[in-house]
C-alpha cells in the first residue's frame, strides 16, 4: 500500500512521462515450447525438448524502453491502467538507421535521434523496436534509480505517434499486390535511398526525390496501384529541388524525377499480371482532406531482419 506521500510523487513523476520518452525500466519476457531459435539466442547451451514450455526475459544492453503507451493512459491512476506499455531501445547499423529515414518506414522500427544520455556504441544509432513489448508496473517508477529521457522533438514525438498506431493498426493490402508490387518496389526505393545518401554529388533524379519523400501512402487502386509522395519544402531545399529564384519548388525537375521514379518502379513489378503503379507527388497544404483521408499510409513489410535478442 502506497502512502499519500508516495502516490503525489508517483503522479508527479506519471505527468511527466510522455508517449516517445525513454525510462530504463523494463525487460522483454518471451514465452515458446520446445526447440527454438530465439532460446538459443538467449542460451547457446539451452535444450528444450518438444513439448516442454519454457520462457526467458531479456534486457536491452542499451539499458532504455521506449514508452508506447498513450499519453491519457499513462497519467490515468494506477488503480485504473496499472502499467505502462514499452518497447526496447536498441542499437542499428548508422547505414540501416538512416534508410529508415526514407522510403517506406518501417512497421518493427522506429529511428531515435542521438541524446546526450543514451550512450551507444560505435557506428550505430537507436531504435525503437516493437517487435517485443512489455508492461512495467507504474510502482516501479518510484525506484531512487529510475530515470527518464525525452529525445524526441515535436514534430518527432508526432511521427512516433502515428508509427505506434499504425503498428497495430496497419491497413493490409492484398497478399498478390504485396508480393507482386509492393515488396519489390519498396526493395527498390531503399536502394535508390542508401545510394543517394552515399553520394551527395551525381544523384540521379530518382534518388533525389525518394530522399525527398517525408510520408508514402497508397491511393485506392486495384490492378493500377497509385503510390503518393508527400514532400516539404525544407526536404526539397535539402535534396537540390528547389528554385532559389522563385522561392517554389523545382517543378520541371521533380516531375522529370516523378516520371523516372515511376517507370523505375514499374520495371520492379511482376510481368504478365496487369499490375502497374503510377506514382504521385504532393504537399500536404495542397491535398483535398476527403482525399487525403482515402489514402493509407505505405509501411513496407519487409523491414530489417531481427539479429536476435538484444541482450
Amino acid at each position: 500500500m502506497l502512502s499519500e506521500e508516495q502516490h503525489r510523487f508517483l503522479a508527479e513523476r506519471l505527468d511527466q512521462l510522455r508517449q516517445g520518452d525513454l525510462i530504463n525500466l523494463g525487460a522483454t519476457s518471451i514465452v515458446g515450447q520446445g526447440p527454438s531459435p530465439t532460446l538459443r539466442f538467449a542460451d547457446p547451451r539451452a535444450v528444450a525438448d518438444v513439448d516442454q514450455p519454457w520462457s526467458i526475459t531479456l534486457v536491452t544492453k542499451l539499458g532504455w524502453y521506449v514508452v508506447l503507451s498513450q499519453d491519457c493512459d499513462i497519467a490515468r491512476s494506477p488503480e485504473v491502467e496499472p502499467c505502462i506499455v514499452v518497447c526496447p531501445l536498441e542499437a542499428m547499423p548508422i547505414i540501416e538507421w538512416q534508410s529508415l529515414r526514407s522510403g517506406p518506414h518501417s512497421a518493427r522500427e522506429f529511428p531515435f535521434p542521438e541524446h546526450a544520455h543514451i550512450t551507444l556504441p560505435d557506428g550505430t544509432a537507436g531504435v525503437a523496436n516493437a517487435r517485443f513489448v512489455t508492461s512495467v508496473e507504474k510502482q516501479a517508477l518510484l525506484a531512487p534509480a529510475y530515470r527518464r529521457a525525452d529525445p524526441l522533438t515535436a514534430p518527432l514525438r508526432l511521427r512516433f505517434r502515428e508509427w505506434v498506431a499504425r503498428r497495430f493498426a496497419r491497413a493490409p493490402h492484398p497478399d498478390h499486390v504485396e508480393a507482386h508490387v509492393l515488396q519489390s518496389c519498396g526493395h527498390r526505393i531503399s536502394r535508390l535511398a542508401k545510394a543517394g545518401r552515399a553520394q551527395a554529388d551525381g544523384r540521379s533524379r530518382s534518388q533525389m526525390l525518394v530522399l525527398m519523400a517525408d510520408e508514402w501512402y497508397i491511393a485506392p487502386g486495384e490492378q493500377l496501384i497509385p503510390l503518393q509522395l508527400i514532400i516539404t519544402a525544407s526536404s526539397a531545399q535539402t535534396v537540390g529541388l528547389w528554385d532559389e529564384t522563385s522561392a517554389d519548388f523545382a517543378v520541371v525537375a521533380i516531375e522529370a524525377a516523378r516520371k523516372e521514379l515511376q517507370s523505375d518502379l514499374n520495371r520492379r513489378i511482376t510481368p504478365g499480371l496487369g499490375y502497374a503503379l503510377t506514382v504521385g507527388v504532393h504537399t500536404l497544404d495542397r491535398v483535398a482532406a476527403e482525399t487525403y483521408r482515402s489514402w493509407t499510409p505505405w509501411t513496407w513489410d519487409a523491414g530489417s531482419a531481427w539479429s536476435g535478442p538484444a541482450a
